[in-house]
């Protein structure tokens, strides 16, 4: 990780259904970051969504795997 990484941070995952398929919602966020901290989390969205996809696909297939 970066040296400038902030210390907390905030998730929030919610998951919904609707007619048979599942939403997510991952809110994620810096808590009492200093500046530097807060530009280093914001410049990274792109790398977040990149992991929280990989990791929410692995999800998927993990509960495929167990329904039967």
């Amino acid at each position: 990780m970066s040296p400038t990484w902030p210390l907390h941070l905030r998730s929030n995952v919610q998951f919904e259904e609707n007619d048979g398929q599942t939403t997510v919602q991952v809110h994620w966020s810096a808590h009492a970051a200093n500046p530097l901290e807060q530009a280093t989390f914001d410049a990274s969205h792109a790398s977040m969504n990149m992991g929280w996809t990989g990791t929410l696909a692995q999800l998927q297939v993990f509960i495929q795997s167990s329904k039967g």
